[in-house]
């Protein structure tokens, strides 16, 4: 009996993951589109613009960004659930999750004005990583840290390695977790009483993808915070 209402309910999860991958993926396609027509009307090559225009264009780029994001975490939680959001290992250099990262943030950095401050080693040694997921991971780590940062506020990301283990950490100097909250930072849709109180956006789906991207790569993730001092996420990830 148990047994048959347990199979009940995992019919009625299963198309509902279905429905969210494939209604995410479908979004997907056209903000992927916009963020190319923003980047390059940014850059100017579609023309030069004026002070009004670039501040306009960079606000688009900001918000497509975030419904990017949305709809990537979606994506990805509806993998999760259908057991299809696995990792594509291949021993190569981390350093384009880095250079990517950098790149992407820019205009949410300049818009917030939130203070980079990057320590990455260029002769790190070469990883078993996916890069695309990887970069997921990390960015919605950093992406967290933005988000929960004031004006003129530093965000700073930090890359460690030994023969064994490379950590990454990323240290913001936001709004801090509540201590009875640690247990659930990581899980799925959960957003910290702080966050909303703050009135950040987000879905509480971030840093659930990311544990699930940084474990099937044999690492681990972890963070120490103090509410109205800050946050710091660490990430360690075996070296070969």
């Amino acid at each position: 009996m148990k047994q048959a209402k347990s199979h009940k309910k995992v019919r009625k999860i299963l198309p509902n993951a279905e429905f969210v991958t494939i209604a995410a993926h479908q979004l997907r396609t056209p903000l992927i589109g916009l963020k190319w027509s923003l980047e390059i009307l940014s850059s100017g090559e579609a023309g030069k613009l004026n002070p009004d225009q670039k501040q306009i264009i960079s606000k688009a780029s900001v918000a497509t960004s975030h419904m990017l994001s949305l709809v990537n975490d979606l994506l990805n939680v509806g993998q999760i659930a259908e057991g299809s959001f696995g990792v594509i290992l291949k021993k190569q250099s981390i350093l384009p999750v880095f250079k990517n990262l950098k790149d992407s943030f820019k205009n949410i950095g300049d818009e917030k004005k939130v203070v980079f401050k990057f320590e990455i080693p260029p002769d790190l040694p070469p990883l078993n990583v996916d890069i695309e997921k990887m970069e997921m991971a990390i960015n919605n780590i950093f992406d967290n840290a933005i988000k929960y940062s004031s004006s003129g506020d530093r965000v700073e990301l930090e890359v460690a390695c030994n023969d064994h283990e490379l950590v990454i950490s990323i240290k913001d100097m936001g709004i801090g977790i509540p201590k009875e909250e640690f247990g659930k930072i990581f899980t799925k849709f959960f957003r910290s009483s702080r966050a909303l109180h703050h009135h950040a956006d987000g879905t509480g789906l971030g840093l659930y993808v990311s544990k699930n991207i940084i474990e099937q790569h044999q690492g681990k993730i972890w963070f120490e915070s103090k509410e109205n001092q800050g946050t710091t996420f660490f990430v360690l990830l075996p070296v070969p």
